[in-house]
């Protein structure tokens, strides 16, 4: 009937979402492990769709400041946590990097064509402008995303957001920021209105 046909896509939907999930924490979590041991997923589903992530590591990545570390911005009360920040031989500078996995689809020549949202680099800047305010710690220059396949082992994507754009990145998070806080009638930090 078209009722328990309506039934099973909706099941299926919510399957294939939970497992798409599932894949993109998995590859995250290798990321992790390997940027810490150099030790590789032991699923074979994971391992294959990981080795080009290893390959661009192996390759650009010159040094790891922090992986999966959390970070906050004490004047403006916002926080998250860091993918990754490392010293890019591609760059020649520090990064805040962020690992996206997506199925990423080919054009009508079977070029790779990965989506690359206009909101991620206000997360990274973010991240970037947390760090900046803790002393100690590294002053990454560049905002990276990292689009990782997973349909298929390709060569990662990365994509450098543009340093001279930072700014209104900046502009853009906090009035979303100050948004968030009049809609929710919740001040993260005191004397914020």
């Amino acid at each position: 009937s078209l009722d328990a046909f309506a039934k099973r896509v909706v099941t299926d939907m919510g399957e294939q979402v939970e497992k798409a999930a599932d894949l993109g924490s998995a590859i995250h979590t290798a990321c992790e492990v390997y940027a810490n041991s150099k030790e590789l997923p032991e699923s074979p589903e994971v391992a294959a769709l990981f080795a080009p992530v290893r390959e661009w590591f192996d390759r650009d990545v010159e040094r790891i400041d922090c992986i999966e570390r959390v970070v906050t911005h004490p004047e403006w009360g916002y926080g998250g946590r860091v993918d990754m920040v490392a010293k890019l031989k591609s760059t020649g500078s520090w990064a805040v990097v962020d690992f996206k996995t997506q199925k990423v689809k080919r054009d009508a020549k079977g070029a790779l064509k990965p989506t690359f949202y206009e909101t991620w680099p206000l997360q990274l800047e973010a991240y970037r402008q947390a760090i900046l305010v803790e002393a100690a710690r590294k002053q990454p220059l560049d905002i990276v995303s990292l689009v990782i396949s997973s349909i298929e082992p390709v060569p990662v994507i990365p994509k450098v957001w543009p340093r001279e754009e930072q700014d209104g990145y900046y502009r853009a998070f906090i009035n979303a920021r100050n948004l968030w806080v009049w809609m929710k009638g919740y001040c993260p930090i005191e004397g914020d209105e």
